[in-house]
């Protein structure tokens, strides 16, 4: 709904202090590096920033991306501040997505071990690496037992090639598995399933791991996505929230990619859908309650109740003096509803 309803090419980015933005180099001098940081917005890298980030600025040029923070929204100059240095922790999750999008193993060092496994870091960020997850040619044994003790003491200070499983951001989650990354017993492809799984078919599969992009699922030898907008159909629901590492559950296969050997599933399209009873329970001019969700450019979005979201305008808001924050409870009036589109416009009472 929300890309449906917004158009932020022609709209004033809102900047925070504080804030992590993705731009564009748009110029470049000896003092001063300007970003375009879209949206009508830009801002500027300077002085000591310039010299303490100098391996990073001298490789980009003009047009090339950059991450940058905040720190002033305005100066004394009228410019907004920004530091390449305070978005470097930004920097490198986005770094740690990437590869667990792509797969691709990474390097972590082991600092300490509890009882279920080993705390490890990576490029400053922690982790955990269950003890479940690591290659069976490092166990320890004693009198022909598996000593995870006397394993995980071993580890300490080491370096260790692993696979990312499990990723939440908010939640500072981090779960590695070192036998993903080996070819161990996480994961047995099985070449023939392919053919044999259809579009629409109901299938149960076990979840191997969860990503920023979604969920995968071994289908009993073959992995699928369940993409994150295809997890549920309340987009306040995190994939973390419903579903854990191990847990077996049904999907619903939306389509396969035979060239790329890719199976695209979905969760949510089990369930019924909220909005398809929108036109039976609600009507343009009835008042409603809800509570604050989300606060863009555009507008705010407000929840009736699960899956069920209208948007207050940006220019309504100012129209009716009411500013509110995230959490915030009120009653609104339907003012236009487009059920194809799963729109609804409201105005705050």
């Amino acid at each position: 709904m929300e890309e449906a309803l917004s158009d932020p090419k022609n709209l004033p980015r809102r900047l925070k202090k504080s804030s992590v933005l993705e731009g564009k180099i748009m110029r470049i001098t000896a003092a001063e590096v300007w970003v375009d940081l879209g949206s009508k917005a830009e801002g500027v890298i300077l002085g000591k920033e310039l010299k303490d980030e100098s391996d990073l600025l001298q490789t980009i040029k003009i047009g090339d991306s950059i991450l940058v923070s905040v720190i002033q929204v305005e100066n004394e100059h009228g410019q907004v501040v920004l530091s390449v240095k305070k978005a470097g922790m930004e920097r490198k999750w986005r770094a740690l997505e990437d590869k667990a999008e792509k797969r691709e193993p990474v390097e972590v060092k082991v600092n300490e071990f509890n009882k279920g496994g080993l705390l490890v870091e990576y490029l400053g960020i922690r982790g955990f690496l269950p003890a479940s997850q690591i290659a069976s040619q490092r166990l320890v044994t004693t009198s022909g037992t598996t000593d995870i003790q006397a394993t995980l003491e071993g580890l300490i200070g080491k370096k260790i090639t692993v696979k990312v499983v499990e990723l939440n951001r908010k939640e500072n989650k981090l779960i590695f598995s070192e036998k993903a990354a080996t070819g161990g017993p996480v994961f047995q492809y099985n070449e023939g399933l392919l053919d044999k799984i259809q579009k629409n078919d109901k299938v149960k599969g076990r979840v191997t791991r969860i990503v920023p992009f979604g969920i995968l699922v071994d289908l009993g030898g073959i992995e699928g996505l369940v993409h994150i907008s295809e997890v549920s159909w309340d987009r306040l629901k995190k994939p973390e929230d419903l579903v854990h590492v191990g847990e077996e559950i049904e999907v619903l296969v939306l389509d396969k990619d035979e060239k790329n050997r890719r199976i695209h599933l979905t969760i949510k399209r089990l369930l019924e859908d909220p909005w398809s009873q929108v036109s039976e329970k609600y009507k343009v001019g009835q008042e409603v309650s809800g509570f604050i969700t989300r606060l863009t450019a555009f507008g705010d979005f407000v929840r009736l109740e699960e899956g069920i979201d209208g948007l207050i305008y940006s220019t309504q808001l100012a129209e009716s003096g009411k500013e509110f924050k995230v959490g915030d409870r009120g009653n609104f009036r339907i003012l236009s509803l487009d059920v194809s589109s799963k729109r609804m416009n409201l105005l705050p009472l």
